[in-house]
C-alpha cells in the first residue's frame, strides 16, 4: 500500500501532492484526537491542535504504517 501510495503521490504535481498528504496526515491526527477529520485545520501548528505527548507518539506510529515516513515526536512540537 505504501509503493501505490508513493507512486500515486510522485505522479502528481506538487499542488496536488500537498492537498493529498495534508489529508492523509489530518486523517490520522483526527483517529488519534478522536475527533472527525473535518474538524482538523491543516494549516494549525499541530502544537496548537491539543496533542499530548502520548497521542504525538500514537500519531507518529500511524503516520510511519500509513505513509511510510518516520515522524520524530520531536519535530513535532518542544514539549515532545
Amino acid at each position: 500500500a505504501q509503493d501505490r501510495l508513493r507512486a500515486g503521490l510522485i505522479a502528481l504535481d506538487e499542488d496536488e501532492r500537498g492537498a493529498v498528504l495534508g489529508y492523509l496526515l489530518a486523517e490520522q491526527l483526527a483517529t488519534v484526537m478522536g475527533v472527525s477529520k473535518e474538524s482538523i485545520d491543516i494549516d494549525v501548528p499541530v502544537m496548537e491542535l491539543g496533542l499530548n505527548s502520548l497521542m504525538a507518539v500514537e500519531f507518529s506510529a500511524r503516520t510511519g504504517e500509513a505513509i511510510g515516513v518516520s515522524l520524530n515526536t520531536l519535530m513535532l512540537g518542544p514539549s515532545y
